[in-house]
């Protein structure tokens, strides 16, 4: 399917497996370590996609967000988060 020019097409479809992209954290001065705080942001989430939609920014581009449902084992929840900070594990079998 071709898309003409300028149009935004998501990433991910609806049933992809994704994980959350791991944050970079800057430790400055006495926080060289990483604390038990921050090795939350360095371990990655996995989850499949459960709805895509849009919202526009304040430039008037097009913009992506999901609705994932992490699958953890340490609990199980829902999360909303832009296509920025998601990247695709394994595609939904067609």
């Amino acid at each position: 399917m071709v898309q003409p020019k300028g149009t935004a097409v998501p990433k991910f479809l609806i049933g992809d497996t994704v994980k959350l992209k791991p944050r970079k954290l800057a430790l400055v001065g006495k926080a060289q370590k990483p604390s038990p705080e921050n090795k939350r942001f360095t371990k990655s989430r996995v989850g499949k996609v459960l709805d895509i939609f849009t919202k526009d920014s304040k430039g008037g581009s097009t913009c992506f967000y999901y609705s994932v449902l992490w699958t953890d084992e340490e609990f199980t929840q829902t999360g909303t988060h832009a296509q920025m900070r998601l990247a695709l594990v394994e595609r939904a079998s067609e």
